[in-house]
């Protein structure tokens, strides 16, 4: 008779551990799961293609409602490949080069809210001693982030996206990309 109660709290112990396990197996789960709060700032991908030797992808982080963060990742397909630095002008200098922009057209979808921003900063790179220097990327890629403001409704709008950028190596210079319009859906207020 004595074995008989040892073993009951043998058994009561295995399913109180057990318990216990699933208890904080189900923590782990709610910890891990987002919200709905941290659900909307993930990315969303609105678009991506690849022209001129450039793998582009465009992103779209919520932050907070209305507010959001535009990204353009750019990547060259050539590991040699550089870009030119956002703050090219748009016809080079002395006709070289072609700034990397992400940019939006006027109308009724996103609006800027805030300065165009690069993931990495630019350096002086001269191709020859006759010309002049250029501002460029490090070989690799680069990411241009914008503060927008998404448009008034509900549900996913259609709007555009404003893409340049012009890809070189130490062989030569790809066709640049000038002012390609990005067709993306987005989210509303």
């Amino acid at each position: 008779m004595l074995d008989k109660p040892v073993g009951e709290r043998q058994r009561m112990r295995a399913r109180l551990r057990l318990s216990l396990v699933i208890a904080v197996l189900l923590l782990v789960l709610v910890a891990c799961h987002p919200s709905d709060e941290n659900r909307a700032a993930q990315e969303m991908v609105l678009a991506e293609f690849t022209e001129s030797y450039v793998n582009v992808s465009i992103t779209l982080e919520h932050i907070e409602a209305g507010e959001a963060v535009l990204e353009a990742t750019f990547t060259p397909t050539e590991p040699d490949a550089h870009l030119y630095s956002m703050q090219l002008p748009k016809d080079g200098i002395d006709g070289l080069g072609r700034p990397t922009l992400i940019e939006l057209p006027l109308g009724e979808g996103m609006r800027v809210a805030g300065e165009l921003q690069e993931s990495q900063p630019s350096q002086e790179d001269s191709v020859a001693s006759d010309l002049p220097s250029l501002p460029v990327y490090p070989a690799g890629p680069v990411t241009l982030s914008l503060a927008v403001t998404l448009p008034e409704g509900s549900g996913l709008v259609n709007d555009q996206v404003i893409i340049t950028y012009m890809a070189c190596t130490p062989r030569g210079c790809h066709k640049p990309v000038m002012g390609k319009l990005v067709d993306v859906q987005v989210p509303t207020k």
